[in-house]
């Protein structure tokens, strides 16, 4: 078994869940208390990578992370490394694609908070920073602790967004998706069962954890 496929997946899994974690606490937290027309479109466009098919993701950012493009050349000429075919590109790709993930159980958790709590707070005069840190994230860590799992979960399972963004180049960007892949290519069906089954317990152990979170948070 080829461990470097896993160590990659586990790698962009873990960083691209510790942008989203931070990204999805205070992106929920605004779309939580605005009541504007642009909060509700920008939380329409967080939630499109649901039901697009990720290839279609995956050639949209494939346009705007190759180096011909603006941005992938800025980025290029600035820090001379290629968003394409990178686990740098990996990791942007798999928050954008996972950002609903993430986003979606922290949010619900937020507006289930009951509006006497933040009200409480703010007829004591904390400030809106105060409040999300003392009383809304201690009341919704069932909510993101979950988020973490599915978007960490979400990420080990990619597959069009990889093949799109990283390719399958080993010990580079090759993900354990791509690895299953390959294997079959191959004809290699013995390997490909071995990496499925490890991606199967672990979809196991996420939605066991999932489970005992809801049981124990089911209050919020």
């Amino acid at each position: 078994m080829d461990l470097s496929a896993f160590y990659i997946t586990f790698k962009v899994a873990a960083i691209s869940t510790l942008i989203l974690l931070i990204l999805g606490i205070f992106l929920a937290w605004w779309l939580s208390v605005s009541k504007s027309v642009f909060s509700k479109t920008v939380e329409v466009l967080c939630l499109i990578p649901l039901l697009l098919p990720p290839t279609v993701l995956g050639f949209y950012l494939l346009m705007v992370f190759n180096q011909n493009s603006t941005i992938g050349k800025a980025v290029y000429n600035i820090f001379g490394y290629s968003l394409t075919f990178s686990q740098l590109g990996l990791v942007i790709a798999s928050v954008i694609y996972s950002l609903p993930f993430m986003l979606q159980p922290i949010l619900n958790g937020f507006r289930k908070i009951p509006a006497s709590l933040i009200q409480q707070a703010q007829i004591l005069g904390k400030g809106d920073f105060i409040i999300l840190w003392k009383v809304v994230i201690p009341n919704s860590v069932g909510a993101i602790m979950g988020g973490c799992i599915l978007s960490f979960m979400h990420t080990v399972g990619e597959f069009g967004v990889v093949l799109m963004i990283g390719g399958n180049i080993p010990g580079r960007t090759q993900m354990v998706s791509m690895k299953i892949y390959e294997e079959v290519q191959l004809a290699n069906y013995n390997m490909a069962h071995l990496y499925a089954v490890v991606l199967i317990l672990l979809a196991f152990v996420a939605l066991f954890l999932l489970n005992i979170i809801n049981r124990r948070y089911r209050e919020f």
